[in-house]
């Protein structure tokens, strides 16, 4: 893959449009391991879910369509944000929706979802899922809609993540300091390796731990299963972040970095467990899958119990597309999975246990009604 020259400031029309083609064209043509993922298609029974048509130019209208409306396969790229005031201003209901499905006015909308069009006009997909403005705000559609989350953006061909500051004033982080981004290179002569004269590479080693990872977006619940589940993922901060299951890399290393003795921390977890859940297992041996999925199913709870929701009624929710997924992967049936534990482990996974040093962990013992006692569920914190 060749190195893209980057701006001085970066902007949707320059280096960073031609960076993320570049990414995912190499994804779809190399890397096998995405190109295995088995999609499960949306049947003529399921319910629609809606999609912003976002046309093919600056001039095009902006509608909402039904996903039963399309004709033929298309593409869509998601979103993964946090949501603020701004989101509420400008979000899905009854009463706006008849509006929406007319002409949607995006120019008044926060500067991440003007900037989510925008790209991909640029990438030349005419669709964009938003969960804001494609599911109506309220009970009755959350409950349809909160269903096919999983799907919807397991099926994107690609997912934006605004890995920075909360706020959506400024959209996507797409302004840098090229010199931050650029490769630092030190020469000098170095007397163990002899006279000669040696290059050095100087990188941080905890850069996507530092600047994904422990970004403020997922330290959510609800953006941990997105990112998982999502097949490609491009993280806006300080520089643009891939993420698939074949590749971690970044502008400053867009072909990525190999370190056998860089330590494993969380950005390893995630990609092994995307791996993990894109490759098929039905027909395995019931005992080994079983060991198999209480590893991985305890990795994911490590992980997503120490994540924050706005509220903690979604917490059974917000995992269960993973679930979902789990499910298709081990030809598991729907009996098998009770209150984020499963049938063929649950001795293992009843002997768990709370991290009372856990940031966000509730002094009353927070025990919620939502789930039965005996699951880890039925508690706030790690």
């Amino acid at each position: 893959m060749d190195s893209v020259q980057i701006d001085s400031v970066c902007n949707l029309g320059s280096s960073a449009i031609v960076q993320i083609k570049t990414w995912m064209e190499v994804c779809q043509r190399d890397h096998q391991v995405c190109k295995n993922r088995q999609d499960i298609p949306f049947s003529a029974t399921e319910p629609q879910f809606r999609l912003i048509d976002v046309g093919n130019s600056v001039e095009s209208a902006v509608y909402l369509v039904y996903s039963g409306d399309i004709v033929g396969d298309f593409n869509y790229i998601t979103l993964s944000h946090r949501w603020t005031e701004e989101t509420d201003k400008t979000k899905l209901t009854r009463s706006n929706l008849h509006q929406y499905l007319t002409c949607m006015p995006y120019m008044d909308w926060p500067a991440t979802f003007r900037q989510t069009i925008s790209i991909a006009r640029q990438l030349q997909i005419k669709y964009v899922w938003i969960d804001s403005l494609c599911i109506i705000q309220d009970q009755q559609d959350w409950a349809v809609q909160s269903q096919l989350m999983h799907r919807i953006y397991a099926g994107g061909v690609l997912n934006l993540a605004a890995v920075t500051t909360p706020t959506m004033a400024n959209g996507l982080q797409l302004h840098r300091d090229p010199l931050e981004i650029s490769p630092c290179i030190l020469s000098g002569r170095v007397p163990e390796y002899g006279t000669s004269v040696r290059y050095f590479l100087c990188w941080r080693p905890n850069e996507f731990r530092d600047r994904v990872d422990n970004s403020p977006l997922y330290q959510r619940g609800w953006t941990f299963q997105e990112r998982l589940l999502s097949k490609r993922t491009v993280h806006f901060g300080p520089q643009l972040y891939w993420e698939c299951a074949a590749l971690h890399a970044s502008e400053t290393f867009p072909i990525g970095v190999d370190t056998p003795d860089q330590p494993t921390f969380v950005d390893d977890f995630v990609q092994r467990l995307k791996t993990q859940l894109q490759t098929p297992r039905q027909g395995e041996d019931k005992a080994r899958a079983a060991r198999d999925l209480h590893s991985i199913w305890c990795s994911i709870v490590r992980f997503y119990s120490k994540t924050e929701l706005t509220k903690e009624s979604d917490r059974l929710v917000a995992i269960s597309g993973i679930a979902t997924s789990i499910m298709n992967l081990y030809a598991f049936q729907s009996d098998e999975y009770i209150a984020a534990t499963w049938k063929p482990c649950l001795p293992e996974q009843l002997l768990w246990a709370r991290d009372e040093n856990c940031s966000h962990w509730s002094k009353d013992k927070g025990n919620f009604d939502y789930a039965p006692s005996w699951s880890w569920a039925s508690c706030s914190g790690r």
